[in-house]
């Protein structure tokens, strides 16, 4: 995908490099989709899922870019543990680790005065939702808006439960230990060529650690009532047939913001990752138009 887009777009230059993480002795995978046009509209900083990599986010970035004539920036990130970063697949001893890793990317960045749009799936969108909440007065600055789609705010009762269960099995140091359940493509998407991808990708994990999935429900009670101190547009996208999110609760959480601030986008027929689904053009432009309507 990136070197047809390198090859369709006058305006694309693309870097890649590796930042020591937050975390002793690990590193981190960036990826640089950069505009040479003069003005820059939008800076995108994309963060993907639980188990997940930055690669399957580029049909997005393609979309966003054609829309906004090549105005826009554009960086991915492979969270630690995840894709082309090092790190213990799908592991985290602390959440806030995610968090340092993404402030410290943000703070390298050479176009910091260009304000952010944070678009998190699933892990990520509960990582730019922390970040926001952490780093509150920083993001004010330089963050414009947010697009979070199926965020693991609330996991579903059926895996919220079997992980309770195996934490009473477990002592203190089994975190990496990994979470009896495998993901599959067909748990994440209705579109069979995007599940057979997922499904024979070498940088899938498709396991997650006892300690990724407790970090998760932490963090997510701390943010429980965040919305009501939110004070930046937010775009939540969420899809029904979610194995993973209650969609409905997530559906709740954005009732604590300002109407004029929260934007919700739901599908009735679409599983967890909107990305990825059959109705993915569908999902991009309503964050196109969302994202085009807010900053007029």
């Amino acid at each position: 995908m990136l070197t047809k887009a390198s090859e369709k777009f006058n305006f694309l230059q693309v870097n890649s490099y590796n930042l020591k993480s937050h975390s002793k002795g690990e590193s981190l995978y960036v990826k640089e989709w950069k505009s040479t046009k003069k003005r820059v509209l939008h800076h995108f900083i994309i963060l993907h899922d639980i188990c997940d990599h930055h690669g399957r986010y580029e049909p997005l970035a393609q979309y966003l870019w054609e829309k906004f004539e090549e105005q826009i920036d554009i960086t991915f990130i492979d969270l630690k543990g995840h894709g082309l970063s090092s790190g213990t697949r799908s592991y985290v001893k602390n959440f806030d680790e995610y968090i340092e890793d993404l402030h410290l990317i943000l703070k390298d960045d050479e176009s910091f005065e260009t304000k952010k749009v944070l678009i998190g799936q699933g892990l990520g969108g509960l990582i730019a939702l922390s970040y926001v909440q952490k780093y509150e007065q920083i993001a004010r600055e330089h963050i414009s808006s947010i697009v979070l789609s199926n965020p693991l705010l609330y996991l579903n009762i059926e895996v919220h439960e079997l992980y309770e269960s195996i934490l009473k099995k477990i002592n203190k140091y089994a975190g990496k230990v990994r979470f009896p359940y495998k993901i599959k493509g067909s748990d994440l998407s209705t579109d069979r060529v995007r599940i057979e991808s997922y499904n024979s990708d070498p940088l899938i994990n498709h396991y997650m650690s006892i300690s990724l999935v407790e970090e998760i429900v932490k963090k997510s009670k701390q943010l429980l009532d965040y919305s009501y101190f939110l004070d930046m547009p937010l775009l939540m996208l969420l899809s029904k047939q979610d194995f993973l999110v209650n969609w409905s609760k997530s559906s709740l959480f954005m009732k604590g913001m300002p109407k004029s601030l929260a934007s919700e986008r739901v599908y009735p027929h679409s599983a967890h990752d909107l990305f990825n689904e059959k109705n993915r053009d569908k999902v991009f432009n309503d964050i196109y138009n969302w994202i085009s309507d807010i900053h007029r």
